[in-house]
């Protein structure tokens, strides 16, 4: 088992943002789509640990499948932390995040582009319209921020030190579906022109 995996990561592609987004045709009950990547996860471990019962007890299996949960919502956890900017967990982060998912959703904002301009928020009054220019609800937005900005002065945060953690794991440039049809193309054409 090394934990290499054959899948292209279609959500790296998912531009507006969509909860229940299905990348893939294949899959019109949405087993795999973005919302249902945690639970397809759990069935996956859960496929494993059944495959190995031929090697080990059962108990050592269900006791490893177990783990599981507690260590994906701890990971999870970490990293939209991570993305929000938040140095502590806190009370009210779950929900502080949902909200800004059901903003994003509704307006089909762009993942990369959101993720990258809230790291331009300041705790206090800044300049804003780079993130807000993603939502169509702005009374919606406006109120989620002043939520966020709350949130992180109450842990003291210093804009400066946060923009670099943020910029860190919100990237401003991803290859985008199109860009990769594009290039996909070319070379099509190249092989075929030059053979």
């Amino acid at each position: 088992i090394t934990g290499l995996t054959i899948d292209y990561g279609p959500y790296a592609f998912m531009e507006a943002f969509e909860g229940n987004f299905i990348p893939n045709h294949s899959d019109p009950e949405g087993r795999y789509a973005y919302s249902q990547q945690p639970a397809i996860g759990q069935w996956n471990v859960s496929a494993l640990a059944q495959a190995l019962l031929p090697l080990m007890p059962r108990e050592q299996a269900v006791a490893a499948f177990d783990t599981y949960v507690p260590a994906w919502e701890e990971a999870y956890a970490d990293i939209m932390r991570n993305k929000l900017g938040l140095e502590t967990a806190r009370p009210g982060d779950d929900q502080l995040l949902d909200e800004l998912f059901i903003l994003m959703h509704a307006a089909r904002a762009d993942w990369t582009i959101t993720w990258r301009t809230l790291g331009g928020i300041t705790v206090d009054d800044g300049d804003i319209r780079a993130f807000t220019s993603q939502f169509a609800d702005r009374a919606g937005c406006d109120a989620w921020l002043a939520r966020y900005r709350m949130r992180l002065r109450a842990e003291g945060s210093n804009d400066s030190r946060r923009r670099v953690r943020m910029d860190a794991v919100n990237p401003q440039y991803v290859l985008r579906t199109w860009m990769a049809h594009e290039a996909i193309t070319a070379a099509q054409v190249a092989s075929a022109t030059s053979g």
